[in-house]
This record gives structure tokens, C-alpha cells and sequence, in this order.
């Protein structure tokens, strides 16, 4: 960092061209950006249910979530894995990455689930799928004692 401010501070005909080069750079792809009041973010999400008819919540955590969760949390583009577990079944949700391809990693994970061998005979299903979820990168919320709920909507 040093090197590069001792070399524009001795060419500062450098430093013009290179700050008039970025922003050429900026105005020609000023057009090719994507600009949304609201943008939406989209999460890749897969889901897998399990159906244990009358266990326990912690027998079904025993017997099918926690060896669930240790053959899938190392599938390629995991980035968390979040679970639940109550009277006669379970919930595993596994979070991708952001607008991630979820074909491959949700393949992966069913295959996975069922090579594996310890799971209880006395479960109905296990059912892995997706969810799409959309939501805002951005909320924006308004108070004011003085204004109504309308004039404050319309400033937003």
C-alpha cells in the first residue's frame, strides 16, 4: 500500500488517469446494473421431514434427526443447518448458499439419507424437498407522532 501511494504521489499524471479510467469504466456499465427499489434476495433452502408416529421428541432426535444431520453437514454449499424435533416427527431445514443451483446439493442430500442404515423401521417417511424463499434485502420503517400512517407510507 505504501509502494502505491509513494508511486502516485511521484506521478500524479498516473493517478488522474487511473481515476478518470475508473470512472469511464463506472459510466459504461452504469446501464448494465440492476436496480430495484425493494431488491429481493433468494434463499435456498432444503427441507426434510420425518414422520415417526408415536416417539418421543427426544427419540426422534436420537434416532433420526442427529443421524441425519451428521451425513448431510458436509454436502457441498451447506451453510447451516437448523432442526427440530416433537411428538412423532422432525424438521431439518438446511440453508445454501445465496441464489445457490439447488439441484445438485438436493440430490446429494437424498441420496445420503437413504444410504443411511440406522434409521429406526418404524418411520413412515422422510420426505427431502425444496423451498424457495424470497425475501428483502432492505425494510425500511418509519415513526412520527405528528404524521399519519398514510403521509409516512407515502414517504417510504
Amino acid at each position: 500500500m505504501k509502494t502505491l501511494i509513494k508511486t502516485f504521489s511521484r506521478q500524479p499524471i498516473l493517478a488522474n488517469f487511473l481515476t478518470v479510467l475508473i470512472l469511464i469504466a463506472g459510466c459504461l456499465n452504469w446501464q448494465s446494473l440492476n436496480r430495484q427499489d425493494l431488491p429481493s434476495v433468494h434463499y435456498s433452502i432444503v427441507t426434510i421431514e420425518i414422520d415417526y408416529p408415536s416417539a418421543s421428541p427426544e427419540e426422534v432426535e436420537k434416532a433420526t434427526v442427529i443421524p441425519i444431520e451428521s451425513v448431510i453437514h458436509n454436502v457441498e454449499g451447506v451453510k447451516r443447518i437448523k432442526s427440530y424435533a416433537e411428538r412423532g416427527s422432525g424438521e431439518i431445514s438446511v440453508y445454501l448458499g445465496f441464489n445457490q443451483n439447488i439441484e445438485e446439493p438436493l440430490e446429494e442430500i437424498r441420496q445420503r439419507i437413504d444410504a443411511l442404515k440406522s434409521l429406526p423401521k418404524e418411520i413412515e417417511s422422510v420426505k427431502v424437498s425444496r423451498e424457495k424463499r424470497y425475501e428483502h434485502a432492505l425494510f425500511v420503517s418509519l415513526t412520527s407522532n405528528e404524521k399519519s400512517r398514510d403521509t409516512l407510507y407515502s414517504v417510504a
